[in-house]
């Protein structure tokens, strides 16, 4: 979600509040109950529906509940907000059912994805407002999930930016993006038949980096790890800095080769790293130390995917523990 789309969502949210799309008849509330619904909430509180219920039903009229919101997504009509307080008219004791509803034309929908329809969902749930459910983490870690489909890191803006106009601040912010993060890192490192190698804290793992560290060790290089989230120039031209000044005094300098071996903490780095970082980083940082005397760059890249014991399935992926990847620049 770009911040101008972020500007339009707002926009949309002030009008909504304004009841600039509410219709002139109540709706049914047979139509509403059946209306598929855009699930802004991690899960449904049958408490809070309870308790709507209970004083549409004391009220003896749906005239006090704030209009349901309809939108119109590829033809098809969608509840996009008032799922409690459908459920609970349904569930109270009163004769006219019907309730009052805005409809959102499909001209303004159509420029909305998922996660600006999620985010309009959370924020027409305002925190602290009396007798509605305020947008919890949960909702919100739902919401930050959708933006990382959409290619959005949790360290963008934009994301920081689509949390606090929902009211989170400080602490909570990074604990909806920590939330997220975990989440989303679950659902992109399942693969059938296979487990993710963490080299840091598995044993079995860190022992076979460690012995491929002194493989690929030679007299006329310097072999190092690091992950992927922590590729840094900084560490290389430290690396090359003694080297290039002992070649411009003229001595002999036998290592003019760095190698580092990155591994994958987890699937979220892995996907940041294939989809912004290497193509980024290493022309830039084969570029520097080219300028320093020459001194090359080698990365080889650890492959984070192992046999799980359990299928007898054998793929391609497994065959190689690692693979150069400096040939891309």
């Amino acid at each position: 979600m770009t911040k101008d789309m972020l500007s339009y969502c707002k926009r949309l949210v002030e009008e909504i509040k304004a009841l600039v799309y509410l219709q002139p008849e109540k709706r049914d509330i047979d139509s509403l109950t059946e209306m598929e619904r855009i699930q802004v909430r991690a899960a449904d509180d049958p408490e809070h529906t309870k308790n709507i219920s209970n004083r549409i039903t004391d009220e003896g009229s749906t005239d006090d509940c704030d209009p349901v919101v309809v939108i119109i997504v590829d033809g098809v009509e969608k509840l996009l907000d008032g799922n409690h307080t459908t459920q609970a008219t349904d569930l109270a004791q009163i004769d006219d059912k019907s309730l009052q509803w805005q409809l959102i034309p499909s001209e303004i929908t159509d420029q909305l994805g998922e996660s600006e329809l999620l985010w309009i969902g959370n924020a027409l749930n305002p925190r602290k407002k009396k007798e509605e459910k305020s947008n919890n983490h949960d909702d919100c870690v739902k919401l930050v999930l959708s933006m990382l489909n959409d290619g959005h890191s949790t360290n963008d803006d934009e994301v920081t930016d689509a949390i606090k106009e929902l009211g989170h601040v400080g602490s909570e912010i990074t604990s909806i993006k920590k939330k997220a993060n975990n989440r989303f890192a679950k659902l992109i490192s399942v693969k059938e038949g296979h487990v993710w190698k963490n080299f840091k804290t598995v044993k079995k793992y860190r022992d076979e980096l460690k012995k491929l560290l002194r493989k690929l060790s030679t007299d006329t290089n310097e072999v190092y790890e690091t992950s992927s989230g922590n590729f840094k120039l900084e560490k290389m031209t430290g690396i090359a800095w003694n080297w290039s000044k002992r070649i411009d005094s003229g001595a002999k300098q036998i290592k003019k080769e760095i190698v580092a071996v990155v591994y994958h903490p987890d699937a979220v780095t892995q996907e940041r790293w294939n989809n912004e970082e290497k193509n980024k980083r290493l022309p830039e940082f084969t570029y520097v130390l080219h300028k320093m005397n020459g001194i090359k760059l080698t990365v080889i890249e650890l492959n984070p995917w192992a046999p799980d014991g359990a299928s007898k399935t054998k793929c391609s992926c497994c065959n190689s523990q690692f693979k150069d990847i400096s040939e891309i620049i």
